[in-house]
């Protein structure tokens, strides 16, 4: 996630759901552990499946639930990719997570070509492996690299470009400017897409949705059309698939940046209208009601005009931006 763990970023519980959670008992079993110079990497499991954590932040994971088995729901917004482009051949994955989105995509793309997966600690690799059922393919080729450098040095062109990379404090900040998306533009192909995954408040035009608008006038800036999508579906089926609750506790979501060269992005009713007609492929790779997923493209316009760019050279702004979202969170939710 791109806020770190020490953010308040709970709501009042609702009393229903205070009612629910005080009746659930979790276990949590750690079944590996170890320190890289990247990361603090733990494996942990418990009744709801197995998790791969990152200091205190949960990174990513696969549910192990009688009404559910799978990714973590945010990750299945990636898997919208081929609603927007139907020829997707060629996919780069910056950020190894589980590695079974890979996976995914060979199951839903039967005709792909390539992907490649890059990820900086090979210990996160090896864990994918042992804990995760990554599988090595002779479609999937696995670069243990930085991705920045990755992406200035490669040669190839991409369809998808997947950007999901965290630490235990987020998404780093060199991922997030200008120049950065500059380089990854000159990789995709004409009417490629990138899809970055991000975090920020969940009424999305908040003045106080800093880090969030910042990053999305940083992609106006670089590319001819870009979406914007909420994992607001996906996040209340997590609570009430987990936990039986029914409202949401969070201020704070995951946020989907979907950015192309394109001329034009598809409408949110016709990609709607696409998930509705492919729903048995996603049924492959047990998503249900795919078009609720789709449904949370956000379509208002999003006024960025008095947010900066976010530069190279600046990584201030960024901080600037976190303590003044840090103060607000504090602020809306006094303990």
């Amino acid at each position: 996630m791109i806020l770190p763990p020490d953010i308040n970023i709970t709501t009042h519980f609702h009393p229903e759901d205070l009612k629910t959670l005080e009746n659930i008992e979790t276990s949590e079993k750690i079944l590996f552990e170890t320190t890289t110079y990247f990361n603090e990497i733990a494996i942990t499991e418990n009744q709801f499946g197995r998790f791969l954590k990152f200091g205190d932040s949960y990174q990513a994971g696969i549910l192990k639930h009688g009404l559910y088995q799978g990714n973590l729901h945010y990750t299945n917004y990636f898997l919208l990719a081929p609603l927007f482009n139907q020829n997707i051949k060629n996919i780069l994955i910056l950020g190894m997570g589980t590695g079974n989105l890979a996976h995914n995509f060979l199951k839903l793309i039967p005709d792909l070509k390539n992907i490649d997966i890059v990820e900086i600690d090979p210990e996160v690799v090896d864990v994918a492996q042992k804990y995760f059922d990554f599988k090595p393919d002779k479609k999937i080729n696995v670069h243990i690299q930085d991705a920045r450098v990755f992406v200035r040095n490669i040669k190839n062109k991409y369809d998808l470009i997947i950007l999901d990379i965290f630490t235990s404090s987020g998404l780093p900040y060199r991922f997030m400017t200008e120049e950065f998306l500059r380089e990854t533009n000159t990789i995709l192909n004409k009417n490629g897409i990138i899809f970055t995954n991000m975090f920020g408040l969940q009424n999305i035009d908040s003045d106080n949705n800093l880090i969030f608008k910042s990053l999305l006038k940083t992609y106006k800036s670089v590319f001819n059309q870009v979406l914007v999508q909420p994992a607001l579906y996906g996040n209340i089926e997590l609570y009430r698939t987990l936990f039986g609750l029914k409202h949401d506790l969070t201020e704070l979501t995951n946020i989907l940046i979907i950015a192309s060269n394109s001329k034009t992005l598809l409408s949110k009713r016709k990609i709607i209208d696409k998930a509705q007609k492919m729903q048995d492929k996603f049924n492959i790779i047990g998503i249900k009601k795919i078009d609720k997923y789709a449904g949370d493209i956000f379509e208002i316009e999003i006024n960025v005009n008095q947010y900066k760019n976010f530069l190279d050279n600046e990584e201030e702004e960024l901080k600037l931006n976190l303590n003044n979202l840090k103060e607000y969170l504090k602020c809306s939710n006094p303990k």
